[in-house]
């Protein structure tokens, strides 16, 4: 099982890829708010069709059709999404994430969280495929949050610390040989860490304190056209503290 996910990390392979994201306004509304919509090959297939090869021919093909062409919306939905905090990382999300946000190889990511774990005792043991947490280590959360939290005071949760997690985040029998990643009782404070390790700190950190934040609304438009298909999306409410600058973590369709 080890040597399986030592293979599974070691193949993972990022792919630079595009998206064609256009700003709708209304013609005969000017006082109605605009929105952004992602092109889509296939609404059944979100992920994968808005994806375009990298060398960028289809997608200026699209923007050229756009750009010239007239569009004709066909039909019109809107619908609200309610998305719960994610789910802590393991070490797969961990990787996916840190490319997404600062281009990172899978590798990369792994030698910056063993450092973090080998070197300055900042977070738990990062070769992990659980992405929860077992009773004893939820027991131990306060004291975590009450170590890393002092520069995100200002976007906890109510309850942050003194509310227990549930079995979104809590389930002994989802915990094989180790747990979700999370930040250690030890102080980042007299930590000598590089730039590239405070980003992946601060991701553990932020992830961690995201389980306390309420569900996420989201308020989707699909719109249908003759040639295309555009889905666009804009919050209802206040987002999570999450894994990005700004908050503690950004909203958009799930992935």
């Amino acid at each position: 099982m080890v040597a399986g996910r030592e293979l599974a990390v070691r193949s993972f392979v990022p792919e630079d890829y595009l998206e064609v994201i256009a700003t709708f306004r209304s013609t005969t509304r000017p006082e109605a708010e605009a929105y952004q919509g992602t092109w889509v090959r296939d609404v059944e297939e979100i992920q994968k069709s808005v994806r375009l090869p990298a060398d960028g021919t289809e997608a200026n093909q699209i923007v050229e059709r756009a750009k010239n062409g007239t569009a004709a919306i066909e039909s019109v939905k809107s619908e609200t999404q309610r998305l719960a905090p994610p789910l802590l990382y393991d070490l797969t999300e961990l990787q996916r994430h840190a490319n997404r946000l600062f281009g990172f190889s899978a590798q990369h990511t792994l030698d910056i969280a063993q450092a973090l774990y080998e070197r300055h005792k900042l977070i738990s043991y990062p070769r992990t495929d659980s992405r929860y947490l077992s009773q004893d280590v939820a027991a131990t959360l306060p004291g975590i949050v009450e170590t890393v939290s002092g520069p995100y005071r200002e976007q906890l949760a109510s309850g942050t610390r003194e509310k227990p997690l549930g079995r979104r985040y809590v389930d002994d029998a989802k915990v094989s040989d180790h747990h979700a990643i999370v930040p250690t009782m030890t102080s980042p404070q007299r930590a000598d860490l590089s730039p590239d390790e405070r980003k992946i700190y601060d991701l553990v950190c932020r992830r961690l304190l995201t389980c306390w934040h309420q569900d996420h609304f989201v308020g989707g438009h699909h719109g249908d056209y003759r040639d295309s298909e555009w889905r666009g999306n804009r919050s209802l409410s206040l987002f999570w503290p999450g894994d990005s600058t700004g908050g503690l973590e950004s909203v958009g369709l799930p992935d």
